[in-house]
């Protein structure tokens, strides 16, 4: 069953829709136990006037049961608005972990890091509070007001409009505030994401923010930010107060006119005593929940704005889930691409790019930077599929793979050695969650990482701060490496992964890959030739088009552009020499 998206708040709340209808059934009992409550007191008073006594005490039976019901009522509506609220949250944070697990890289690669901290922490922090109080009261409050004035309208609806007649024109100044408090509640928000992503870059970044002496340079930049959201903080809050002061006259206008004109129609013997004091009652009550209704109006204003920037960010398209998940053995080319044809951010990566790499071979991806190589191993895991041409992977076209068939039996390593906060033993066994630790030590010491692993005080259950703080980036790197050889899946590629090792360990590692996992498909991108030279194939790419193929020894006989590439690091490396 496909699941619904939320695309506002109501939707949020049809989450819980059960849970939410009941809660509104007990609310409604509640307006009955509020008028009950009012008939007894008329009653008590009008017969203690009328001096009937003896009527009194009977009245004590319905006065116990009333009791009952109250506190039985009130327990009930008070647990159902807790689960309502509870539950809610809860299939919302977990909606919005799928939303963002499931978005493309395309959209990711976009996204402000800073903005998703938001998302994620402020706005629905506004939401969450939002719906564990405001919204229950503001239900519960709309529910009762309703029952409320209809009782008092049946009871006496002169007296009724009279005593209101100043509620209307407190709600029309609310709703003359609504345009304003609502954009402004979103520019703080946005404000306080933006300070968000200066906190996250001088903490990811905080080496080169200390070496350039940037922290006076940060600290103004987010300082000022915070000062424009507490400007709009304050502004926000100066509204909200006046509206909360006008609580004051929705409460005591609406009684002194009541008490002025009710205890006229009493001397007129219009209405009785106690008719008069359960008219109070009544208009009491409702006179303090429409006092309350301007302060949460602005509220649920502040929450819209809140849940309509963190549905909008959630709700980008997400990866497709469709396609061919069979996974029979490869018979065709591991990689078949005619005239592919790729781009983002406005520049084309691979021009009409046509090759084809067999089964069971090992190759290398060369060129300068920018040529198409790191896009083609994107695309070869379903990072992107709106290119143009044919690209075919194990024998089937991109586009009609199932992505997670697809990429269980790809492993990707990038550049980017990133661990997860957790032990040694768990970042690796992700690539293999049902692994024994035997295998987890097999492929460690193909990528050269046991050894160093053993050496620290608790070995594999060393635990991980965030992104691995406290290893060395080649240390990372051959973690992540092991991480995907334990995957054990047909094609290995390998982006990068070896740049922060030095020469020694990334040519052990290479000729471990290339020598012990047989009948698997790897594919080296690497600006290091000297680790490349042993490959079954390089394919050289130039400006996204394929410009050469060959072994080491074929392509630098041919003199062309490998050959150029490769003296122009031997030369370099010679001058760092000299």
């Amino acid at each position: 069953m496909k699941e619904r998206p939320i695309r506002n708040f109501y939707s949020v709340c049809f989450l819980e829709w059960f849970t939410l209808a009941i809660c509104m059934l007990f609310m409604i009992a509640k307006v009955f136990v509020g008028i009950s409550e009012a008939y007894v007191i008329q009653q008590m008073i009008d017969l203690t006037l009328g001096g009937q006594m003896s009527e009194i005490f009977d009245f004590l039976i319905y006065i116990v049961l009333f009791i009952v019901i109250a506190i039985f009522v009130e327990y009930m509506e008070v647990t159902f608005s807790g689960k309502f609220s509870v539950q809610t949250l809860k299939k919302l944070r977990i909606y919005i972990a799928k939303q963002i697990s499931g978005m493309p890289i395309s959209y990711a690669e976009r996204f402000d890091s800073g903005k998703v901290s938001s998302v994620i922490t402020n706005n629905l922090q506004v939401v969450s509070n939002y719906l564990s109080s405001t919204f229950i009261n503001l239900s519960r409050t709309l529910i009762l007001s309703i029952g409320f004035a209809i009782y008092l309208l049946v009871l006496d609806w002169k007296l009724f409009l009279i005593s209101i007649s100043i509620t209307p024109v407190i709600l029309l100044i609310t709703r003359i505030f609504k345009n304003s408090t609502q954009s402004l509640s979103k520019k703080e928000q946005e404000i306080v994401s933006k300070s968000n992503t200066i906190v996250l870059d001088s903490i990811r970044a905080r080496e080169i923010v200390k070496s350039y002496n940037l922290e006076n340079h940060w600290f103004k930049k987010y300082a000022s930010y915070i000062d424009r959201a507490l400007e709009k903080k304050i502004i926000f809050e100066r509204r909200k107060s006046w509206m909360g002061a006008m609580n004051y006259f929705v409460d005591f206008i609406p009684m002194l006119i009541c008490i002025s004109y009710g205890g006229f129609l009493t001397s007129q013997g219009s209405m009785s005593a106690g008719e008069l004091l359960a008219f109070l009652q009544i208009l009491r009550r409702l006179t303090g929940f429409l006092g309350t209704l301007p302060e949460m109006i602005i509220d649920t204003y502040s929450m819209q704005g809140a849940c309509q920037r963190l549905l909008e960010v959630v709700n980008q398209t997400k990866e497709r889930t469709t396609g061919d998940s069979d996974m029979t053995e490869i018979e065709d080319d591991l990689i078949s691409a005619s005239r592919l044809t790729f781009g983002y951010d406005a520049q084309i990566r691979l021009n009409e790019l046509s090759l084809q790499i067999e089964k069971g071979e090992k190759i290398a991806l060369v060129g300068e930077s920018g040529s198409g190589k790191s896009t083609l191993a994107k695309l070869l895991c379903g990072f992107y599929d709106d290119y143009k041409g044919s690209l075919k992977v194990m024998g089937r076209d991109l586009k009609q793979w199932n992505l997670e068939s697809l990429r269980s039996r790809v492993a990707y390593i990038s550049q980017d050695a990133y661990l997860f906060s957790g032990t040694i033993l768990e970042n690796i066994a992700c690539g293999k969650p049902d692994a024994s630790l035997k295998d987890i030590m097999e492929a460690c010491k193909l990528s050269n990482a046991h050894d160093f692993i053993m050496s620290l005080p608790e070995g594999y259950n060393t635990y991980l701060s965030e992104s691995g703080n406290g290893l060395s980036g080649g240390q990372k790197q051959r973690i992540c490496i092991a991480r995907a050889l334990l995957k054990d899946s047909d094609l290995i590629i390998m982006d990068e992964s070896t740049s922060a090792l030095d020469s020694e360990n990334e040519s052990q590692i290479f000729h471990n890959i290339l020598t012990k996992l047989e009948g698997k498909n790897v594919i080296i991108i690497s600006h290091r030739f000297s680790s490349i030279t042993y490959v079954n194939s390089i394919f050289v790419l130039q400006n996204g088009h394929l410009v050469e193929k060959g072994s080491h020894e074929e392509l630098i006989l041919q003199r062309g552009v490998y050959y150029h590439l490769f003296e122009k690091q031997s030369t370099q490396l010679k001058r760092v020499i000299q």
